[in-house]
């Protein structure tokens, strides 16, 4: 891909081409801040053609990356020569080397190197109690022929560590970077005021507070799906579950004591440091507390 690649980003670059980049932890909200940059600042709002997937209205690098080199070059001409700021996700690392079962695959070194040149860097992120609840979902249904209770799900390894070490270190190593702008997902639920302010400023873009649009739930309903595919400005690009009994165990009624003290420790106070918590009681026993079911499996599609 090297040579048609570089074509490319020279292409892009000539044109003016400044696009963003939306980095999390699966399951912390990627989504919900990639249709806020598109419903809300018009160099973000890149339309796709019709019948296109919604993935077609950002470029996945996680995805190109298995990608035959010719047909990569060719997406990202496509879709990043559609708007001004186009939107880029990832779930990568620092290096921009893949996690999450991912093996050793790295993002194009050439097209790493240009993104952290012309980019603006975001890093979302959630409470990690929530983000590895949802993510225990979304994984038993990947897996859906091995599904494993929320206990067992936090204590496996993720890189030699456990998945609970593992969100904390992608936190952190994402967040002490001095060009990463965080954005807690919690905050783009709850309204506009600083958060969009502040995206505002960081990606130097115009925005109108009094016409601040909240990206819709996503939907199952075949209807909404099929406009989605349809359409060339979906709402929304949200990931959803498989079937409508697919859901997330609130982290309050699926961690057991065990659990809790095993996420704190884990964690090295990450929630307390990202403001979810004040101090380390959350992990406490709570006097008469109800066991809390050990091995919840998601229900298969």
């Amino acid at each position: 891909m090297a040579g048609e690649l570089r074509r490319v980003l020279s292409e892009l670059e000539r044109n003016g081409c400044r696009p963003i980049v939306a980095v999390s932890h699966p399951r912390s909200g990627t989504h919900l801040c990639i249709d806020t940059l598109r419903l809300n600042f018009a160099e973000c709002d890149a339309p796709k053609r019709w019948f296109e997937p919604a993935d077609r209205l950002y470029l996945s690098l996680d995805h190109i990356c298995g990608m035959d080199r010719s047909r990569a070059a060719r997406l990202v001409r496509q879709v990043m020569g559609r708007a001004p700021r186009p939107i880029v996700k990832t779930h990568a690392l620092p290096d921009l080397s893949l996690a999450f079962e991912r093996g050793v695959d790295r993002v194009d070194p050439e097209l790493g190197e240009w993104l952290r040149h012309r980019a603006t860097w975001l890093y979302v992120y959630r409470d990690g109690r929530d983000t590895l609840c949802s993510f225990h979902r979304f994984w038993n249904i990947v897996q859906a022929d091995a599904p494993v209770g929320l206990s067992q799900f936090l204590r496996q390894r993720d890189r030699g560590v456990s998945r609970v070490r593992a969100w904390a270190d992608h936190v952190e190593s994402w967040l002490m970077r001095p060009d990463i702008y965080g954005i807690k997902m919690e905050e783009l639920l709850t309204g506009p005021g600083a958060i969009m302010s502040g995206l505002a400023e960081k990606l130097g873009l115009a925005w109108k507070e009094n016409q601040w649009v909240r990206p819709p739930p996503g939907s199952r309903a075949f209807l909404c799906r099929l406009k989605r595919r349809i359409v060339r400005r979906p709402a929304s690009t949200a990931i959803l579950p498989a079937s409508a009994h697919d859901h997330a165990i609130a982290w309050r009624e699926g961690f057991t004591p065990a659990d809790r003290a095993f996420f704190n420790h884990e964690s090295d106070d990450l929630i307390i440091k990202l403001g979810y918590e004040e101090s380390n009681q959350w992990a406490q026993p709570i006097p008469n507390e109800p066991p809390a079911a050990r091995a919840v499996c998601c229900a298969k599609a």
